[in-house]
């Protein structure tokens, strides 16, 4: 009775072992479905068992099954003009949203910039002598919109932080004009409009050091003619940006623009990091 006892327990501890060895030689069949941004299926995207050549195309429904070894972890799905996309080799991997590469339409961008701000009074209607007076670190918000690969919009608000008694409020809206310099880099003009705000404290007017052709130093005081508490204008804005994608979300970039309202002109150099939503 003890022999049949163990030829039972042999024979079924035998059948485990070959099954277990069959399942790790079988391959393992994953399933899913390919779709770009807009959840529109993907035909021709290329599925691979990541580290092999075993690959397989996406039919006209963005569908693929495919035979990964066992040892593969991981499959690899591209398309021209997209990134590659990484997923988990699992049997039901459902729907698999790809991203394409750079810039494109549709692209919706949320970021912060920090920067120096400089205006000047150069006609002399605020101040009898003609003075730059205000540079003071500014920081601000954007949101920006892609209506094609190369055309964005962009609304930003910015804040000068109070230097020398003077602060300073800037919301406006630029149109940027992308051109690509190479891999995910982008240069692009900025025109803009918008409102600007310039708030001088109440230690205004003051007097200025400042040279007389004589050769000599003075505080001369008798330079400004009225001073207002806020003057508050209409400005327009001419510059140029690079842009550099990090990833398919994030991107860093530096500006230069030069401006005008109706009572200063100036220049703002700022960098801006942008964290791109979708689309």
């Amino acid at each position: 009775m003890k022999h049949m006892i163990r030829f039972v327990v042999s024979a079924i501890l035998s059948v485990f072992i070959l099954a277990s060895a069959y399942a790790q030689d079988s391959p393992n069949i994953c399933r899913g479905v390919v779709v770009d941004q807009k959840g529109e299926p993907m035909v021709g995207a290329i599925v691979t068992a990541k580290g092999t050549t075993v690959s397989v195309p996406t039919d006209i429904d963005g569908k693929f099954s495919l035979e990964v070894p066992t040892n593969v972890k991981k499959l690899e799905i591209s398309y021209m003009g997209y990134n590659v996309k990484t997923v988990k080799a699992l049997p039901e991997i459902g729907r698999i949203k790809m991203s394409r590469k750079g810039l494109h339409a549709g692209m919706l961008g949320v970021g912060a910039s920090i920067g120096i701000s400089s205006l000047s009074d150069d006609d002399g209607d605020i101040f009898d002598y003609d003075i730059d007076y205000l540079k003071n670190c500014v920081i601000g918000v954007h949101y920006q919109f892609s209506t094609s690969k190369r055309i964005r919009f962009v609304l930003a608000v910015k804040y000068g932080i109070p230097s020398d008694d003077i602060s300073l409020l800037d919301a406006g809206l630029d149109f940027n004009l992308t051109v690509s310099l190479g891999k995910r880099f982008y240069f692009y003009p900025i025109v803009g409009i918008g409102y600007n705000q310039v708030h001088l404290g109440d230690s205004w007017p003051r007097n200025i050091p400042t040279y007389i052709p004589g050769g000599s130093t003075e505080d001369v005081g008798n330079l400004f003619g009225e001073v207002k508490t806020n003057y508050q204008s209409f400005r327009i804005s001419l510059g140029i940006g690079f842009e550099k994608l990090l990833s398919d979300r994030i991107s860093v970039g530096i500006e230069g623009r030069s401006y005008t309202t109706n009572n200063f002109s100036g220049f703002n150099g700022s960098a801006k990091l942008t964290f791109y939503l979708g689309n």
